[in-house]
């Protein structure tokens, strides 16, 4: 019993120590994030702008997401936890992450421009969110809920064609 006893808790450790490694892993590809769009300031990494606490829930959650590189309407996101094919853009043949849907991705871009004219910014959307002025965070949240409601809107014309053309071949069959 003695020896049983000992390999068990030897396996247990060990599956410990994997999603340990696992859970540092992941940390650390989100304080990469941080550390090169977040903390370009000077700031420490885990701090929220206190400007962020005065938006409406949505924005907020949504702003939080994004400065945490987890933000669901992304399909990076949605294959790593199994819920797309494939984790490339619907316009492109590049990763669709984060930086991609703020900074380039085609079916963003009007909504994009809006934003760089109302806040006079020339450089790259990412790079907001460094900043600690309130006005500038509540239009950046702004244009995240417009981001999101149009992915959201994307995703459901999707999924209603291919209902459809899974009736289609129904009824064919």
């Amino acid at each position: 019993i003695k020896i049983w006893m000992n390999e068990f808790i030897h396996r247990r450790r060990m599956e410990k120590a994997i999603q340990c490694e696992i859970g540092r892993e992941r940390r650390s590809k989100t304080q990469a994030f941080i550390t090169k769009h977040v903390s370009s300031n000077g700031r420490e990494m885990d701090q929220h702008p206190k400007a962020c606490n005065r938006l409406p829930r949505k924005e907020g959650v949504l702003y939080s997401k994004l400065r945490a590189n987890n933000w669901i309407q992304c399909q990076y996101f949605q294959h790593r936890i199994e819920k797309a094919d494939s984790a490339l853009c619907r316009k492109y043949d590049k990763t669709d992450d984060v930086e991609h849907v703020m900074n380039e991705c085609e079916i963003h871009t009007d909504q994009r421009e809006v934003l760089k004219l109302r806040l006079n910014h020339p450089g790259k959307v990412m790079e907001l969110l460094a900043s600690n002025d309130a006005t500038l965070i509540k239009e950046f949240a702004k244009f995240l809920v417009q981001v999101s409601d149009k992915r959201k809107d994307i995703e459901k014309k999707i999924k209603e064609a291919s209902l459809k053309s899974k009736e289609l071949d129904e009824a064919i069959a």
